[in-house]
């Protein structure tokens, strides 16, 4: 079992309230207007975004789960009811999720994909190519030592994160108070 840290809304989750500050932040201060969410697991931070949606009408958020069993089934259930609001259950590298994720990056204003599945360094591969110019990428846990655990094939994202199109774009504010790292496509 994951050492969850907090359960905002009663879903545990395993970010921090750091990093749930820092999501939340980035998604007013920006303002995000959508928010794609790789290994939403139980729906923590899902629940949390989902709602947000019922507050900005001009916010919609999509989250990929590949486990069907982990989401909260309260959660699904309420899902129904959203109409900017969706979990994908399914494996995020398949073209079909990939395509349906690239639809609606393409349809937003402002887009954001937080990378935070089991496989972080192929999903920054596979999912930064999609971002428009002032699309962001963030990625939790994203330190040498969890980089390298979920990266057995040493797959180096150092190329991407140097591209001259992408910047880092975490506020400095949060530097050193989250987990979280995020790049803006310029």
């Amino acid at each position: 079992m994951l050492p969850f840290k907090v359960s905002p809304i009663g879903i545990p989750s395993a970010l921090t309230w750091n990093d749930f500050a820092f999501i939340t932040n980035f998604v007013d201060e920006i303002p995000i207007n959508l928010f794609v969410e790789i290994g939403a697991y139980m729906g923590g931070l899902a629940a949390v975004m989902a709602y947000r949606t019922l507050y900005r009408p001009d916010f919609t958020y999509l989250g990929i789960e590949i486990l069907d069993n982990k989401p909260h089934p309260v959660f699904k259930k309420e899902l129904q009811r959203l109409t900017r609001a969706d979990l994908i259950i399914g494996d995020c590298f398949d073209q079909e999720v990939k395509d349906r994720v690239k639809g609606f990056v393409s349809r937003a204003g402002c887009a954001t994909i937080l990378c935070d599945g089991q496989h972080k360094p192929r999903e920054i591969i596979e999912y930064h190519e999609m971002l428009k110019p002032g699309d962001f990428l963030i990625v939790h846990d994203f330190s040498e030592e969890k980089m390298s655990k979920e990266n057995p094939a040493r797959i180096d994202v150092a190329p991407i994160l140097s591209k001259p199109n992408f910047v880092e774009a975490t506020p400095i504010e949060w530097q050193g108070m989250t987990s979280m790292f995020a790049i803006k496509k310029v």
